[in-house]
């Protein structure tokens, strides 16, 4: 199977004959041991010793079956080394074709071919991720399969979900020694390096982790939308929350790869003072959003605002990239008629008091649609990718011949983007679609329901609700 080098460049592999040995191996190894031709005929009736024969045979078969792979293998490993990129490829998927054949197409042994697969496409990075995350699917699939290995199989389940006869066993708990495990690791972070070099740190496929600050005085509201944002609350319920004791931290994991590092940080003054001066460098650093929170009502004004600008300092010590968004938070507390002349005054004076700085301003209520508009905004301004994505929302509208399309994040439905092709008056309606299938999904929860989808129709107006991912997708056409 082996051929001398021209000195051409010419393969020293001949990969028909490899193949067509390795494909007569492979029917032998699923041949029945008692159907061979030429077999001694005493061998094909169970008897003493048949076994121990059978064994013997099919562990020479299956021996041979690895040596052709590590041909394979070895070969296309020094077509790469000696810069034939091409030769590799067709080796190394030839190599995969064989590792598939003999082991399956979830098997741990794939992990080498695809990796050979990779460096071959370097020039074409991501091609080469693609052939990466193959790497990540089988560990992930071979470690599940591991940890949710029962103990307690009956002899004709395992029969059914064992590889066939004379194939390796699939990986188990035991079989992760710490080298196998630092393997894996190493892998990982050389396909997260790849990622990250070809798409940058603040790509979503990168995983990018989140640092948030929510800060603001006591009893202003920030546990309270916290709550009803990330952990299902209704607004009624909320009434039973007490205050926040020093820092919480929340891990909320977002559109499948980011993760918000939300810390809630108690407002009352013992606290305030302690962030502010021996925690400064701890709680201020790598702070990638902060979300200052008002009580509009608040009787203690000069206090708020001096609180705020020494926060305001501290982040541009530590994190001066980071993001400010300030919440007027209660203004269901203000008469209707004044809500909009009371929020603009207030945005004014923290506007002034933050220069040079620039910040953002919401009005907000947790009995509303506003809250979720504000997070919206906040959430939106976080996503690296998010151009990418509306262009490919605004591609879908058009394929579909929607007149508007919004998505949604699965488990908060905080509105991550929207495509309109027809003009509507509500400029609230995507918080309000929000609220109302939270308050939905939230209802079907009580009652042990598993919330799929929605479909709204009426005679003016036809919505479909769908979960894509790690996402939701509402699309609607206005009659």
């Amino acid at each position: 199977m082996k051929n001398q080098s021209d000195g051409n460049g010419q393969p020293s592999v001949d990969w028909p004959a490899l193949e067509t040995k390795f494909k007569e191996l492979l029917v032998l190894l699923n041949t029945p041991f008692g159907s061979l031709s030429g077999m001694n005929s005493s061998l094909r009736v169970a008897g003493p010793g048949v076994q121990e024969e059978r064994q013997k045979h099919l562990e020479s078969l299956e021996l041979g079956l690895v040596a052709i792979i590590d041909v394979a293998l070895s070969e296309s490993t020094m077509l790469l080394h000696e810069g034939d990129n091409k030769g590799a490829i067709s080796g190394g998927l030839k190599t995969l074709q064989f590792v598939q054949e003999l082991y399956g197409p979830n098997s741990i042994q794939q992990v080498e071919p695809y990796f050979l697969l990779s460096k071959a496409h370097q020039g074409k990075m991501d091609k080469a991720i693609d052939f990466l995350r193959k790497v990540v699917d089988i560990w992930s699939k071979q470690l599940l399969l591991a940890v949710n290995r029962e103990t307690d199989y009956k002899e004709e389940d395992e029969s059914k979900n064992e590889a066939p006869v004379g194939h390796p066993k699939r990986l188990d708990l035991e079989d992760l020694d710490e080298e196998k495990i630092f393997e894996a690791n190493h892998m990982f972070e050389h396909i997260l390096n790849l990622e990250i070099q070809r798409y940058g740190e603040n790509h979503i496929e990168t995983g990018r982790v989140f640092q948030v600050l929510l800060m603001g005085r006591s009893e202003s509201g920030k546990t309270t939308m916290r709550s009803i944002i990330f952990a299902n609350y209704i607004a009624r319920d909320t009434m039973r929350l007490g205050a926040t004791i020093d820092v919480e931290h929340s891990h909320v994991k977002f559109l499948g790869n980011l993760t918000l590092n939300l810390w809630d940080c108690g407002g009352q003054e013992g606290f305030m003072e302690t962030y502010l001066e021996s925690q400064r460098d701890h709680i201020f650093r790598n702070v990638e959003v902060l979300i200052y929170v008002f009580d509009v009502e608040s009787i203690e004004l000069a206090k708020d605002l001096a609180y705020y600008h020494d926060c305001l300092e501290a982040i541009m010590q530590n994190s001066r990239n980071a993001k400010v968004f300030c919440l007027v938070h209660k203004m269901d507390l203000v008469p209707e008629e004044s809500r909009e002349k009371t929020f603009r005054k207030k945005e004014t004076e923290l506007k002034k008091l933050s220069s040079p700085m620039k910040i953002t301003c919401f009005k907000t209520s947790m009995w509303d649609e506003t809250l979720y508009k504000a997070w919206s905004d906040i959430v939106y301004s976080l996503i690296p990718n998010i151009k990418t994505i509306e262009a490919n929302l605004d591609n879908f509208t058009k394929i579909c011949g929607a007149d508007e399309v919004v998505l949604f994040e699965r488990a908060t439905f905080l509105v991550i983007a929207h495509s309109t092709s027809k003009d509507h008056p509500d400029v609230h309606r995507f918080e309000k679609i929000s609220n109302i299938i939270k308050q939905f999904k939230l209802s079907c929860s009580k009652t042990q329901a598993q919330f799929q989808s929605m479909d709204v129709k009426n005679s003016v107006f036809s919505g479909l609700h769908r979960r894509i991912h790690s996402k939701y997708l509402h699309y609607g056409h206005y009659i």
